[in-house]
Order: structure tokens, then sequence, then C-alpha cells
């Protein structure tokens, strides 16, 4: 697998392979592909049609592999298609990396969290409730918490509630 950087001409991401300006798209939402869950599917993408081929990050590294276009996505361009904008960073799944000490960090303001074990395996509403056995992620200065999506390596945020606030003694 070769990784490459995506280098900008003017105000264009330009393809690696062929030169030609990238068009910016949203990615879509976490899916399930053949029985397993695509983590991958929401991180934007940048197409080429003159390759018929697009790039997608791998992790948060700055790299971005290759892969083809399906055969809807190709389409001819239009005359005036260009580079449309840079991504917006989107509240989705985030690897929570650890830091030297083996700490994680909150993604929105840096600080440290405040890790809170699992509790045990509980009922709620008639149904089992097995995220409540997962640590959480917790960051009192933003008021959320993350926790890890299934076992990817991804992690979400959600509000705190009452019970997940630090108690000022």
């Amino acid at each position: 697998m070769t990784l490459r950087k995506l280098q900008r001409n003017n105000e264009a991401f330009q393809c690696p392979n062929c030169g030609g300006a990238l068009e910016y798209n949203d990615g879509g939402a976490v899916a399930i592909v053949n029985g397993h869950l695509d983590m991958e599917n929401y991180k934007p993408r940048y197409i080429c049609k003159k390759c018929s081929v697009f790039y997608r990050e791998v992790m948060s590294t700055g790299y971005y592999d290759v892969f083809p276009l399906e055969n809807s996505e190709q389409s001819t361009p239009k005359a005036n298609e260009h580079f449309v904008k840079p991504p917006v960073p989107k509240e989705g799944p985030v690897a929570l990396e650890k830091d030297a000490n083996g700490k994680r960090h909150c993604p929105r303001c840096g600080r440290e969290f405040r890790e809170v074990e699992g509790g045990a395996v509980r009922v709620v509403n008639g149904k089992v409730d097995m995220e409540n056995t997962k640590p959480k992620y917790q960051c009192d200065s933003c008021g959320v918490f993350y926790r890890e999506v299934l076992t990817s390596g991804f992690y979400l945020p959600y509000p705190q509630e009452d019970e997940d606030k630090l108690k000022n003694t």
C-alpha cells in the first residue's frame, strides 16, 4: 500500500497520479459493510474523475490512500468544475491516542481526560446495556465524555449527564 500526501496548486488539491484537480466530497454515514462496521466511510474524500479514483485519509496521519470509484460515481466533469472547499471538521468518531505518559486528551480542548471505569451490565427499558461496561473518558471542561464505538478503536462524544459530572466536595 502506497500512502501519499496531497499537494495544493493555488487553491486546488492535485491528483498525485495525473495532476488534475481533486473534487472535495463529504463522507457518508458510518456503515455496515459485509457484516463489519465501516468506520472509514464517514471521512471526507478527494475525487479525481479523470483517473476514476478517490483519496481518503488514513487514520489522522495526513497521508491518503487511493481507492477506485464505483461505476455510479464516475461521470464526466462539468466544464467549470474544480476544487470545492477544504474539509470542515465533523463531530464523528475520533481516535483517542495515548500520549507518552499513557494519558488520553480531549480533542476539543486538549485537557487530560478523567477516566471512569465501566460498570456492571445493567438492564435499561427491558434491554441489556453492554455500553455501561466500557470506560468513559470524561472532559469536565467541555462537558462531554467519549466512549468507544463497538471495539473499533474510535470514540464518539456524548454530553455529560448529572451522574457523569465531577462532584466538588
